[in-house]
């Protein structure tokens, strides 16, 4: 879109289809936008070339975030709206793809295929923040022989007594993944943007120091805490931020805001029952599932992680692994 509107602007697609949508749960759209303003899209899907009975699904709420792909999700049996009189069982022909764009801007879209049935097989991480020994003494002990790697989050500090750069080595000749995780474990939203800057710098020097590179994709935010200008920030280093906080998401290449990365996390006094609970859902619906947790003890305390829980959920994913499911 090279020519800005003095109104909003709209482009449309169409495709011929064939099928009915009977067996469809959801609709996933994968767009990139970049360019300002707050563009919408939709799509119709109809049951006929002149679209008389159709489905639209709207979105709008969705937002399109500027210079990076957003994965538009939408339950085929709720749509925005419905025009005439057209049935899930029916056999539609026509989708049209439309894009708006407000008045006075400008930009490029990359408009991926409309799918359905995205699914892929689960995938479970191990994730555990600010490196304490534990991690090597009890985690990386109990997943190695079953072939599960995990990831930590790194400070200069740690916690209690922290991993040795020999295990620190060791762990990732054996496939483990280290992190940015601050360099002094500060609340990110509470500092200026030359601080949040020293605070990332700061950890990947020291580390390097130390002959450790961290992982130079994915950040792990100190207690999950983002605003807008960590968000800006953090965007100039990494691609992908984790946060402490959330759920199962969807597995293909993308998730609506890759700096809001859900974990779930499994200390104290988070159950079994939930944690295994949530290992169900991710692979009920093919979702990848990111589990974090913190000094491993038996009889552990709040915010710190129980070893028979942290067992029975790598002895279920080594499990399922094996099973194939």
């Amino acid at each position: 879109v090279t020519q800005a509107g003095t109104g909003t602007s709209q482009y449309r697609f169409d495709f011929t289809i064939s099928r009915a949508l009977a067996d469809i749960y959801q609709f996933h759209w994968p767009i990139y936008y970049t360019g300002g303003g707050s563009p919408s899209v939709l799509f119709y899907v109809a049951k006929e070339a002149g679209f008389t009975n159709f489905y639209t699904y709207d979105f709008a709420g969705a937002g399109l975030v500027s210079d990076r792909w957003t994965y538009n999700t939408h339950v085929r049996s709720a749509p925005g709206a419905t025009t005439g009189s057209p049935a899930y069982s029916d056999t539609f022909v026509r989708v049209r793809m439309r894009i708006s764009i407000p008045a006075g801007q400008t930009g490029t879209f990359y408009i991926g295929p409309i799918c359905y049935g995205w699914y892929s097989k689960p995938q479970i991480v191990f994730t555990f923040d600010d490196g304490d020994e534990t991690y090597y003494t009890e985690a990386f002990a109990y997943m190695q022989p079953r072939g599960i790697p995990g990831s930590v989050a790194l400070n200069q500090s740690g916690s209690g007594t922290p991993l040795s750069v020999a295990q620190i080595q060791e762990m990732i000749e054996a496939g483990w993944s280290f992190h940015n995780h601050s360099d002094t474990h500060e609340d990110l939203a509470t500092l200026s943007e030359a601080q949040i800057v020293s605070q990332v710098q700061g950890a990947i020097e020291y580390w390097r120091g130390q002959g450790i590179t961290l992982d130079p994709h994915t950040f792990i935010l100190p207690y999950g805490s983002r605003n807008a200008l960590v968000d800006t920030v953090l965007a100039r280093y990494y691609r992908y931020v984790m946060l402490e906080t959330g759920a199962s998401f969807p597995i293909w290449d993308g998730v609506q805001n890759p700096y809001k990365i859900f974990r779930q996390v499994i200390d104290v006094p988070t159950s079994t029952a939930t944690t295994l609970g949530a290992l169900n859902t991710a692979q009920a619906r093919g979702n990848a599932l990111i589990y974090f947790g913190h000094k491993l003890a038996t009889g552990a305390g709040a915010g710190h992680t129980e070893i028979a829980n942290f067992k029975a959920l790598a002895d279920e994913a080594y499990r399922r692994k094996e099973a194939n499911s």
